[in-house]
């Protein structure tokens, strides 16, 4: 197994994680209402870290900077591993 392939599959691993550990924390939740908890990466970093988004002077870069900042981590990271499969499947063998 290639460098890519190990990253992609821990990659998927730690999204499986994460989606386990928050259905099992939303499952646990006292009360009437389930409240599922959105994960991302400002609110694991927190929003000064992303500041910098606002000072990007292309518009599409910037809502797309915004977008991957503010998006659910287990999707981001089954993403991230979706494209180590990816670029492992079009890398030339050498």
């Amino acid at each position: 197994m290639s460098k890519l392939t190990v990253a992609g599959v821990a990659s998927w691993l730690i999204a499986g994680l994460l989606l386990g550990f928050q259905a099992i924390s939303t499952l646990m939740q006292t009360g009437d209402e389930y409240v599922w908890e959105r994960l991302s990466l400002v609110e694991v970093f927190g929003k000064d870290n992303f500041k910098w988004i606002e000072e990007i002077s292309y518009a599409s870069i910037q809502s797309a900077a915004s977008y991957i900042s503010t998006m659910p981590l287990y999707l981001l990271l089954f993403a991230v591993g979706l494209l180590f499969f990816v670029i492992n499947f079009v890398k030339p063998k050498v």
